[in-house]
């Protein structure tokens, strides 16, 4: 059995796909499996992956119709052997070869259930690397119970809606279902709110390792459709039902409805956004979830919760919105 499964969803991404590859092949520690998962590719992202498997034996690729990146990542998931799973989106990578031996430490060292990834942004437009200067460390967290622990994550949006910055004990599988709800954007959202419910103990990768694409032309956040609006609001509140009559002491119930907080600001932007009559039946029902606000951890949420207050849910959202399309 390998220490890491390493989950890759591939899809039109031939540009990219060999660096992404490359960075996982260079991590010097070495006992790994790469599951490639062809995602119906119409590119040459299949004969790509083909070519590196022959060349690897630590590499499986998985062919199969396309079915969206949570069809793919379960189909990765229910294929993996190792101790511990983690994602790679096919058009990132990894800047630096010691990453494997860093989740590894931060794993053993903490006996954590999750490692949380630091990141650096690639802007795709100026070409410009970020620096990676994301607050939060592990020897602040280390000997923390979990609730404080998640608590200080979301403050810093180390523990967001990302599935690609969680890498975790393939143990949780057997008591949690943490498979994606396939066919819907944003799928990522109750996935890390499932993992936080299954999580005893969190740790974190100090070093930024990771290297998002930002702006990347053809990716599935750069656009914005009613259907954004109804699958978000779906995951929202799948998340509040995960909780709905669960008992969960007082730091736990703030930093998971804080988390769920982060998203709601995020939906009342895009809400705004979106020119699409159908959206108005949902601005109404996601009004009455005001009440999420008070759930402030997030520097972001706190600025929205005293906008809220002035201003009320549409003059707030107008700004969100105008924000967003701006960016």
């Amino acid at each position: 059995m390998p220490v890491f499964s390493i989950i890759v969803p591939v899809y039109k991404v031939e540009q990219y796909l060999p660096q992404c590859v490359d960075s996982i092949l260079s991590q010097t520690f070495r006992d790994f499996e790469l599951i490639l998962v062809d995602d119906g590719s119409p590119d040459n992202c299949g004969t790509i992956c083909d070519r590196y498997a022959s060349e690897d034996a630590r590499i499986r690729v998985i062919h199969k119709e396309n079915g969206g990146s949570s069809s793919a990542r379960n189909c990765g998931m229910r294929a993996a052997c190792g101790e511990y799973l983690l994602f790679l989106d096919s058009d990132d990578y990894w800047d630096s070869a010691d990453a494997l031996d860093l989740i590894l430490s931060a794993f053993t060292d903490n006996r954590a259930d999750v490692v949380l990834l630091k990141h650096r942004k690639l802007d795709m437009k100026t070409s410009a690397l970020s620096s990676g200067d994301i607050p939060g460390s592990n020897e602040e967290i280390a000997q923390l119970p979990y609730p404080q622990q998640l608590e200080i994550c979301v403050s810093m949006q180390l523990f967001d809606t990302c599935a690609w910055n969680k890498a975790f004990r393939r143990s949780l599988m057997e008591t949690t279902d943490l498979f994606f709800e396939q066919g819907i954007i944003g799928e990522d959202i109750d996935w890390a709110a499932r993992l936080a419910l299954a999580t005893k103990k969190l740790a974190i990768v100090d070093k930024p390792a990771h290297v998002y694409r930002k702006g990347r032309p053809g990716a599935i956040t750069n656009s914005l459709k009613l259907k954004n609006l109804v699958d978000t609001k779906g995951s929202i509140e799948r998340c509040l039902d995960y909780i709905a009559g669960q008992s969960h002491d007082e730091v736990f119930m703030n930093a998971y409805y804080s988390y769920v907080a982060y998203r709601y600001v995020i939906w009342m932007a895009e809400g705004n956004a979106v020119d699409d009559n159908g959206k108005e039946c949902l601005i109404g029902e996601m009004k009455k979830k005001y009440w999420l606000l008070a759930y402030d951890l997030s520097p972001k949420v706190k600025i929205i919760k005293y906008l809220y207050k002035m201003l009320g849910y549409d003059k707030t959202a107008a700004i969100l919105g105008m924000f967003l399309k701006r960016r």
